[in-house]
């Protein structure tokens, strides 16, 4: 929505101000979910100074500032999907670029979970990341424990009347 758009950066900087100085990981994500909202399991967003990932799992929502910086976890991103895309890849060289994606990215999220689905919603180039490709610290994808399904939209927001049923006709 182009209103949101225009009020990204603001939003953006609250949420890094809640996160980081008021070191609120719960107003942090609420304030982010304004601006992309939808309810997910591990939210991804680009602040103003780096990476923050949230995670959400049995009421608890924690969230943390990515050790390394969004250039370089960018670079180390678009090397992994280039590295994917040729058919001539060393296999070796992409577990590398996925167990370090993985590391900086997911490693502290995923210990808490169990197998199964993650709703994952990520910001901007972070979306672009093949999240089951990576590979986990034994070499593993982790595709093989988990699925990863894109939350998009207001989730389960919408109230009862608003909702599309099977039976509702595609033209209503």
């Amino acid at each position: 929505m182009p209103v949101l758009e225009t009020a990204a950066p603001a939003y953006r900087n609250l949420t890094q101000i809640r996160l980081l100085r008021e070191h609120n990981p719960g107003e942090a994500l609420a304030t982010w979910n304004q601006l992309r909202p939808g309810s997910a399991a591990i939210t991804f967003a680009e602040l103003p100074t780096g990476i923050a990932v949230w995670s959400q799992s049995g009421g608890v929502v924690k969230g943390r500032m990515v050790g390394e910086s969004s250039a370089k976890v960018h670079a180390s991103a678009d090397r992994f999907l280039r590295l994917c895309a040729a058919h001539n890849s060393n296999p070796i060289e992409i577990a590398a670029a996925g167990r370090e994606l993985y590391r900086w990215l997911l490693a502290p999220e995923l210990a808490s979970f169990g197998d199964g689905v993650v709703s994952v919603s990520a910001d901007s180039w972070l979306e672009s990341i093949p999240l089951g490709a990576l590979t986990d610290d034994s070499g593993q994808f982790l595709a093989r424990q988990f699925a990863f399904v894109e939350a998009y939209g207001p989730g389960g927001h919408l109230p009862d009347h608003e909702r599309i049923a099977a039976t509702d006709p595609a033209w209503a």
